[in-house]
């Protein structure tokens, strides 16, 4: 996940809440991601590895992708309906980026891969730097989505074995976060000194807003975190997340 800023448009609300792609869009309920659900249960494991080859040739995952791209989040929606969209768009359309462009060892040996457009909502371009930075943390302001996206790296969360649904995101959010800050590979979490993940030092200010890293670990992990622990960043490993 590149971690460039990029500037607010005026139109973000709006780009969040209205029809999106398709022509005479009128899918007034948000729709169902069940079809990612087993996709993900068949072509994922249970730490998380992906089989990008078969996943990429599977025509479920292929008319979900193509679900996606016609139904986008309208105001009718709930705000977790809306969230959850966007949390599955972003971790599909990465899946995507990465089996249409195989064989790859790195997602960051594709040209732009955060940048580039991945789907287009209401007309406008969307890469996932945008989704995330834009859509997710602007729009909804809830840093646990950065435990949510999986960027196709083995530093990056595991990626679950199942969708995001509105009816459970609260409950699936905090399932990531404790998840990521349990996993030795990406965490090491000690009363006195937490070695964490890159990406609570890129998105800092989405984590510490109102409280330090310290206190925002401590509420997510079964560790009691001195509020001077020693704040310590671990490398960051780009190899692909697939088996």
């Amino acid at each position: 996940m590149p971690r460039s800023t990029l500037f607010a448009l005026p139109t973000l609300a709006a780009l969040l809440l209205s029809p999106a792609t398709g022509v005479g869009q009128a899918h007034y309920t948000a729709p169902d991601h069940g079809t990612f659900t087993l996709v993900l249960q068949d072509h994922v494991s249970d730490d998380g590895l992906v089989d990008y080859s078969a996943i990429g040739k599977d025509t479920r995952f292929q008319r979900y992708i193509a679900m996606l791209e016609r139904f986008t989040p309208l105001p009718e929606w709930s705000r977790e309906e809306r969230m959850a969209w966007w949390i599955n768009a972003y971790n599909a359309l990465t899946i995507r980026l990465v089996s249409d462009d195989l064989p790859v060892e790195r997602i960051t040996d594709l040209e732009e891969p955060f940048k580039r457009e991945v789907v287009r909502v209401r007309g406008e371009a969307w890469s996932l730097d945008r989704i995330e930075r834009e859509a997710l943390m602007k729009g909804f302001g809830d840093p646990r989505v950065h435990f949510a996206l999986v960027c196709a790296s083995r530093s990056c969360p595991a990626l679950p074995r199942e969708a995001f649904t509105a009816d459970r995101l609260n409950e699936q959010l905090e399932a990531a976060g404790h998840r990521f800050l349990a996993d030795p590979v990406r965490n090491r979490i000690a009363s006195d000194r937490l070695e964490l993940s890159m990406i609570f030092d890129w998105y800092r200010s989405d984590f510490t807003d109102g409280e330090t890293l310290q206190q925002f670990v401590a509420r997510h992990t079964d560790v009691d975190v001195r509020p001077d622990a020693e704040v310590l960043f671990l490398d960051y490993d780009w190899r692909l997340n697939g088996r």
